[in-house]
């Protein structure tokens, strides 16, 4: 009985090693016949004949689906095509909004006899690099005092405000530009109206300190100059306010694209009544005799223009 059943146990394991066996000898003859030239020239015209079958069903499946593909994407240019015609008709009103605001600020300003910001003139020259000199961030532009060039020039590109001349010669200057830290420029934000100063620094570009209310700056308003000194016509462009760990800074909009033609702005020409009364060699105080003699001039006249328009 146990020789019996160890008979019976060990049966299978002897199968199965059989069937291994047997597969192991099927494999290595096939290998074998495949490795043989005469059998890859037998199986060559079914390959070929079986290529192409699955060349063909592949072009039918592609047709056919191609169909379902044009259809959906037909659609989604459909629905794009008409969000962009709602965007264009949105754009229009406000187009027309904006023009009609325009005309209207230009009559307002025409009625209220508003002096606007005064139109000065420049001089366009080109940057040379310079390696050495005394400031870390400076410029050479080939323009200089014959071409009407002087200190204090403010320097601006396509992009914004460039920096300043802080050196003039005859035929070249020297600009300072916003990046080195000698450079100081007061600016103001367009949105939150605050004013700043902007110091160059060399790892940012520039940073806005002793901002009169840094709680209402806003992350990527846009700056400009202020005019505050009086060197700088105000509302030239200077960047993007950003915040990081140190503060706010300014991504300067000069740093767009390498610096090439610049153009070399004048100083806004306003004179103070103190330089007006000192270039008359006299000046009027409220109380002087001389004021006091024009107004009741002034008054007299007024009075007999008064009566005889009286019948």
């Amino acid at each position: 009985m146990a020789r019996h059943a160890r008979h019976q146990v060990g049966a299978p394991r002897f199968a199965a090693r059989a069937g291994l066996v047997g597969i192991g000898i099927a494999l290595l003859g096939l290998l074998m016949i495949q490795s043989s030239s005469d059998v890859r020239r037998g199986l060559e015209p079914a390959r070929a004949r079986m290529d192409g079958i699955t060349s063909k069903l592949s072009a039918s499946a592609n047709k056919h689906f191609a169909g379902y593909t044009w259809l959906f994407a037909n659609k989604a240019s459909k629905e794009r095509i008409r969000e962009l015609e709602n965007q264009v008709q949105v754009l229009e009103r406000w187009r027309e909004a904006s023009r009609t605001m325009s005309q209207r600020m230009i009559e307002y300003e025409d009625m209220l006899d508003l002096m606007g910001e005064p139109q000065i003139g420049g001089v366009t020259a080109r940057i040379i690099a310079e390696t050495n000199g005394p400031f870390t961030h400076a410029r050479i532009a080939n323009a200089g005092a014959v071409h009407g060039v002087f200190d204090g020039f403010a320097v601006v590109n396509e992009h914004g405000l460039v920096g300043r001349v802080v050196r003039t010669g005859h035929r070249t200057s020297r600009i300072l530009l916003l990046t080195d830290y000698n450079s100081r420029i007061p600016v103001m934000g367009r949105t939150s109206l605050d004013r700043a100063l902007l110091v160059g620094d060399k790892k940012v570009g520039a940073r806005i300190l002793h901002a009169e209310t840094p709680d209402l700056i806003v992350e990527g308003e846009e700056w400009v100059t202020s005019g505050d000194d009086g060197l700088f016509e105000r509302g030239l462009r200077v960047g993007f306010a950003h915040r990081d760990k140190d503060g706010w800074r300014l991504d300067l909009a000069m740093q767009t694209e390498g610096l090439d033609f610049v153009r070399l702005l004048p100083p806004p020409n306003f004179v103070t009544p103190e330089e007006l009364m000192a270039s008359d060699g006299k000046a009027l105080t409220p109380n002087s005799v001389d004021n006091l003699v024009s107004q009741n001039s002034e008054d007299i006249a007024l009075q007999s223009s008064g009566a005889g328009g009286t019948p």
